[in-house]
């Protein structure tokens, strides 16, 4: 029973926790327009970063792809 409680306390105080840190970071954000810029930046990045991730996998699936169409290429 003790088991069950601290583990709905510890996730309701998570969900409050993670509630005002969002709603700090929101204020902040609209109030500070450079802490708004960076956070645009950072998400930029991340995109960024995202579409080279799947660039790379997509070349990468290509080149096994040929590797495979390749005669003698049966791995013997």
């Amino acid at each position: 029973m003790l088991g069950a409680f601290s583990l709905i306390l510890m996730t309701g105080t998570m969900i409050v926790l993670g509630l005002f840190v969002w709603r700090v970071v929101s204020r902040q954000e609209r109030t500070d327009e450079k802490f708004a810029s960076k956070l645009n930046a950072d998400d930029e990045r991340a995109e960024r970063g995202r579409v080279e991730d799947a660039e790379r996998w997509a070349a990468w699936e290509e080149h096994k792809r040929r590797a495979a169409e390749k005669p003698g290429s049966d791995g013997s």
